[in-house]
């Protein structure tokens, strides 16, 4: 004790598989400097869409194969993980006895339900097959999930408000990587751009997963914010100082998606306590594609392909 240090061994982000410039830097950021990033016109929302479902897993980076749904190459590594995972690694890691089809259920009814906050009983209904399986059993199996890093929970930001609004405590469900998702759902990267709603909801994890990676290095964590009245944000990264940055995760780049998502952020801003106000180090609005750069607001709009430790 004191001499070795745990470190989260995470999948690779888009920095680290090289399809983000990383102009946009977190400890930048949290150092003050707001200056937009270099924009990128290099790289197409079908290019994003490919990442997630290759994941940051080092043996896909440059593989198509698995990008593109075919049973050979990425995606049946992929598939095997997951099967892999459910039938074997459950019980030798952790030691839970459980029904193998039951848990691959599971993780289907959590990929239908990624960055969201799942509750139990729904959950446990959808995966139940012909009946709901039990609390205990969708504890236990998620607790087993989360252990052997497969699956992993976005906690409630803790703030001070000014106003009277309750806030939402669940934590919303990832998967460590945003292609165990998309696999589970037979996603590939056609159907996904078919499905704007399913492509948004991985397109938020794969955002997180990148947070989470960069932050890691410069000790901060990412919650997300909700409360009773409808205000949200994806991601707040805090530092362990108390500095913290607001993120939304918008699939369009197109205006009127930026304004809202700005409009909430900046909403988030006037709701938190003075103390919670100082500490504020940035506005930031990530979307999958254009350009870079601040908003007269002072909320910055970066595309994932720009961030950066």
């Amino acid at each position: 004790m004191g001499r070795i240090a745990r470190i989260r061994m995470r999948p690779m982000s888009l920095y680290e598989s090289g399809l983000s410039d990383g102009s946009a830097s977190l400890q930048s950021m949290f150092d003050g400097d707001t200056a937009a990033a270099v924009p990128r016109d290099d790289v197409s929302l079908v290019d994003v869409v490919d990442a997630i479902c290759l994941g940051g897993w080092p043996a896909n980076v440059g593989d198509s194969a698995g990008a593109r749904g075919e049973a050979s190459g990425a995606g049946g590594a992929i598939g095997d993980y997951i099967n892999e995972a459910a039938r074997v690694e459950v019980a030798e890691a952790v030691g839970v006895r459980h029904q193998p089809e039951a848990l691959l259920r599971l993780m289907r009814s959590v990929a239908r339900n990624v960055a969201t906050e799942a509750r139990l009983t729904g959950l446990a209904a959808d995966a139940g097959g012909d009946s709901a399986l039990a609390s205990a059993t969708v504890r236990s199996y998620l607790s087993a999930l989360e252990r052997i890093f497969v699956v992993e929970r976005q906690p409630a930001w803790s703030v001070e408000l000014r106003s009277r609004a309750s806030l939402r405590k669940s934590p919303k469900l990832h998967f460590v990587d945003p292609s165990l998702a998309a696999s589970l759902l037979r996603a590939t990267p056609t159907r996904l751009m078919a499905d704007t709603p399913a492509l948004g909801s991985l397109f938020e994890s794969l955002v997180v997963r990148d947070l989470r990676i960069l932050s890691q290095g410069i000790g901060a964590d990412v919650y997300h914010y909700r409360d009773n009245v409808g205000l949200e944000a994806d991601a707040v990264i805090e530092r362990r100082d108390g500095a913290w940055i607001g993120v939304q995760a918008k699939l369009s780049p197109g205006r009127s998606a930026v304004d809202a998502a700005a409009a909430s952020l900046l909403r988030l801003r006037d709701k938190v306590a003075r103390r919670r106000n100082a500490d504020l180090a940035a506005l930031l609005v990530v979307t999958s594609t254009g350009a870079a750069y601040r908003r007269t607001d002072g909320v910055i709009v970066v595309p994932v392909t720009s961030l950066g430790p």
